[in-house]
């Protein structure tokens, strides 16, 4: 898969990023059949993100995926076209991150989230908008913490590359 972005704020080098843990992840771009998609809202720290998460130990990338959609938006999907790879140098948890992402829509489910307590504990919410909202939330969330800032980047730089895609 195809790298479309590096998000490095903290300016980690190579060699310091050796140190790191590694982590995989993957995000869906995923529409629903009003062509609205998906998005979180991150109410304590007042930003908006792409659903996905990490790959668990043996799972694949596909599975991953389904799964974590299936989590935070409560719908099964069919994962469409890849839309590239995001490195993220997690310089604040130390932690190297490769996010896998892909273009996906929703084939069933009630599309009630099944947040964790943590999720929940941040004020998790989903909406559904359309892609120039998606991008506009973006663009108009301004966190405070470190995490959101980077999010915010990453998520707008995977919404740049997908609507190539579309």
């Amino acid at each position: 898969m195809k790298t479309i972005a590096k998000i490095n704020p903290g300016g980690v080098s190579e060699e310091e990023s050796k140190t790191y843990k590694t982590r995989t992840a993957v995000r869906a771009v995923l529409f629903n059949d009003e062509g609205k998609m998906a998005f979180l809202y991150v109410g304590r720290d007042g930003y908006y993100k792409l659903p996905g998460g990490g790959v668990d130990e043996g799972e694949s990338i596909e599975e991953a995926l389904k799964r974590e959609v299936v989590e935070e938006v409560g719908c099964n999907i069919e994962i469409g076209k890849e839309v590239g790879k995001v490195v993220e140098y997690k310089s604040h948890f130390k932690i190297l991150q490769d996010s896998y992402v892909f273009l996906a829509k929703v084939t069933g489910g009630d599309c009630v989230p099944k947040f964790t307590d943590f999720e929940k504990e941040r004020g998790f919410e989903l909406v559904w908008v359309t892609f120039d909202e998606a991008v506009s939330l973006l663009q108009n969330s301004h966190p405070e913490s470190e995490e959101g800032k980077f999010i915010i980047e990453r998520d707008l730089k995977i919404l740049e590359e997908a609507v190539a895609s579309l």
